[in-house]
């Protein structure tokens, strides 16, 4: 590991539709100062009343947003009706093997993720993490991804170029296959990746409800659909009794309660209100 008179430990990583890796380690040689805009700004805040935990994400992804989350999540009741997670995000991305693993964190406790802001690059792999998934169109934006040296806070300090270096190119294509492999792993369609990959790193696409329902970008995954609908069931009341009502439930209930200024449980009460009215 190199040094310097700055003593801050800097990263290589590779940004693939916003997803980072971890290429070499070293200390920089100049004064990079995290950007108030992204990083400063990041943050998540949880709310953890009657047996669910909402957790607001707003902000730039990062390895310490990923900490703070996998603390908050070790305590979320997964077995809750009609949940015990729900996932809201506003975030223009950041970090992606951070948020890969958040994503993998919030599927473990079957969280529902919404988007109540907007939902680009990197953070388009958190949201594919709910076994619930709601966003309104334009507001899930994708494009394809670029190879950067970043910060722990996910503030991009350099764009490095992959041509001719057959090392940085080998890894890129490792990493091509992780991203496929997480996303089709999330239950989406096996295209999407591809469908990144034709926007230009420097623009951005805002996908239309057709692309985010063809993509399985929202919607619910299968196997948790069976088993949500049957637990509503059993339960009884006013809760959904069949597939078909839990979907249409949960697509008002993101018309409805999808919203950048609505508070945590505020949220939570509104969705649980959709659940349980026709």
């Amino acid at each position: 590991m190199y040094t310097s008179s700055l003593n801050k430990t800097l990263i290589y990583a590779l940004v693939l539709l916003g997803m980072s890796l971890l290429l070499t380690t070293y200390i920089a040689v100049a004064g990079n100062k995290t950007d108030p805009s992204t990083a400063g700004s990041a943050k998540i805040e949880v709310d953890a009343k009657n047996k669910v935990m909402v957790i607001k994400i707003e902000g730039a992804i990062s390895r310490r947003i990923l900490g703070k989350l996998a603390k908050a999540i070790a305590r979320v009741n997964s077995d809750a009706t009609p949940f015990g997670l729900v996932v809201l995000l506003n975030s223009k991305g950041g970090d992606g093997g951070a948020a890969i693993k958040m994503g993998q964190l919030i599927r473990d406790a079957q969280g529902h993720t919404f988007v109540v802001g907007e939902c680009s690059s990197a953070c388009t792999f958190v949201l594919a993490g709910g076994v619930v998934r709601g966003a309104l169109p334009g507001t899930v934006g994708v494009h394809q991804g670029r190879l950067t040296k970043s910060n722990d806070a996910a503030k991009i300090l350099k764009e490095v170029t992959v041509d001719g270096d057959p090392k940085l190119e080998k890894i890129l294509q490792q990493f091509e296959t992780q991203a496929k492999g997480y996303l089709q792993d999330m239950g989406i369609h096996s295209d999407f990746f591809a469908f990144m990959q034709e926007i230009d790193s420097g623009a951005i696409h805002w996908m239309n409800k057709q692309e985010l329902e063809r993509f399985h970008v929202t919607g619910f995954e299968p196997n948790y659909l069976g088993t949500i609908a049957a637990a509503y069931k059993e339960a009884g009341g006013p809760w959904p009794t069949s597939h078909q009502q839990v979907i249409e439930r949960t697509e008002k209930a993101v018309e409805g309660c999808v919203s950048n200024g609505m508070i945590q449980e505020e949220f939570s009460r509104c969705y649980q209100s959709y659940l349980t009215h026709s």
